[in-house]
């Protein structure tokens, strides 16, 4: 729209046109635009004659040059676009499509068999199963493949693998491509497609170069077929066994040796992530056992003089050993070692087994860092624990302990703890 609606001034009075000043073969000046009448309609030419005007002859528009050169290219579009000998040569799919009678269409309209597959490549390196969904629309033979994800598959999250189109069994026809527009049509009409009679479960179907194997299908497919084609095998297969079957046993590449850089933990935990982390300690197990530690009392293999004060921390398997004074030197108790996880002689050094509260007993032969040790004596509190956590210590430890912690034994007092 240039103008609208409105009064439009005539002259510098500021005069409004009137329908007075309208008639054919008239110029018509609007905002600097002169405007030239040469024709109405009938409606128009019928009141201003009944209001006493006389219009002039109608006058011809001026063809336009780029209007008409515009119509001349339309019309040869139209044309090349309505040309029979071209419909002929394009395949069905970017031509007309087939008929499909209305029978057809009123019985098998929704109607469409859902087979669950994977791809069976047994040369592809990962052992991910690939799930797919593929859809058999029965209206017109469609089919449809949908790829089925899981969370961190390695896949991008694409849900239409293959979108709705019929699918020729000869893998190698393309229907796209440009040698296969220009078959003739008594050329096309021999391409085989696939129909409901080449899905089964237990069968490969080979999709674009893509073996797919059934492996089940729902219920609806499954009264289909039954109702179709009889009594049909629809047992479904175990794809987990079948893939396991096939794989080859895992083999772990071993744990490096110990560099003696920090503890034979920290390599252990080094080689299953890229970046180090630290050794991952048993959170449940510290809050439970906080301030608890189990006592003994020892004395030194082949030095029966030097009495020692063994003291195992439950929160973290550490152990520590005080020496305690000799009579007579006026020394008080001091540390013999450092608590720390000892390690037993007879384990590997790049994965030790490390000393636990079931080794500690009366009588037994400890060796700590090349030094022998013989425990003699426990804590009283060493007996309540192992009787509340029977499980979790031999028959001969139990026995052993009771029988020198017995209660009636007067002569059993509570060890001296030390000061740590």
């Amino acid at each position: 729209m240039r103008v609208r609606r409105h009064r439009i001034s005539k002259n510098d009075h500021n005069e409004p046109y009137n329908w007075r000043d309208l008639n054919l073969g008239q110029n018509l000046a609007i905002y600097g635009t002169v405007y030239r009448l040469c024709v109405c309609d009938q409606f128009t030419r019928e009141w201003l004659e009944s209001e006493g005007i006389e219009l002039q002859c109608p006058e011809l528009i001026p063809s336009d040059p780029y209007t008409l050169k515009l119509i001349e290219k339309n019309e040869s579009e139209k044309q090349r676009m309505n040309h029979s000998d071209l419909k002929e040569i394009l395949p069905d799919r970017l031509a007309k499509q087939p008929i499909i009678s209305n029978r057809k269409i009123l019985s098998m309209d929704g109607k469409v068999l859902r087979f669950y597959a994977i791809i069976d490549d047994h040369d592809q390196e990962c052992d991910i199963l690939r799930k797919f969904i593929i859809h058999f629309y029965l209206v017109d033979n469609t089919i449809e493949i949908r790829e089925v994800h899981r969370d961190n598959d390695g896949y991008d999250p694409i849900g239409v693998y293959l979108h709705r189109q019929i699918v020729p069994k000869d893998s190698n026809y393309n229907i796209q491509s440009f040698v296969n527009l220009f078959i003739n049509k008594h050329e096309q009409e021999k391409i085989c497609y696939f129909t409901l009679e080449d899905f089964a479960i237990g069968r490969h179907v080979t999709i674009f170069n893509r073996i797919f194997f059934l492996y089940d299908c729902d219920t609806f497919t499954k009264s289909f077929y039954h109702q179709h084609f009889g009594q049909i095998d629809f047992t479904p297969i175990d794809i987990d066994t079948k893939n396991n079957n096939n794989k080859p046993p895992v083999q772990l590449p071993p744990v490096p040796p110990h560099i003696m850089f920090g503890k034979p933990e920290d390599t252990i935990q080094n080689v299953k992530s890229l970046l180090p982390k630290p050794v991952k300690k048993d959170r449940i197990k510290l809050m439970e056992n906080e301030n608890r530690v189990l006592r003994y009392e020892a004395m030194m293999d082949g030095d029966c003089q030097r009495k020692f004060l063994i003291v195992y921390r439950l929160a973290d398997d550490l152990i520590s050993v005080y020496e305690k004074p000799l009579d007579g030197y006026g020394c008080s108790t001091r540390k013999f070692l450092e608590r720390i996880r000892i390690p037993k002689p007879d384990s590997h050094p790049d994965v030790p087994m490390y000393y636990g509260p079931n080794d500690f007993y009366i009588g037994a032969h400890i060796e700590l860092f090349k030094h022998p040790f013989i425990i003699i004596d426990a804590d009283r509190y060493v007996l309540k624990f192992i009787e509340e956590n029977r499980l979790q210590f031999s028959q001969h430890v139990i026995d052993s302990l009771r029988q020198k912690l017995c209660p009636d034994n007067e002569n059993n007092n509570r060890m001296e703890t030390p000061q740590l």
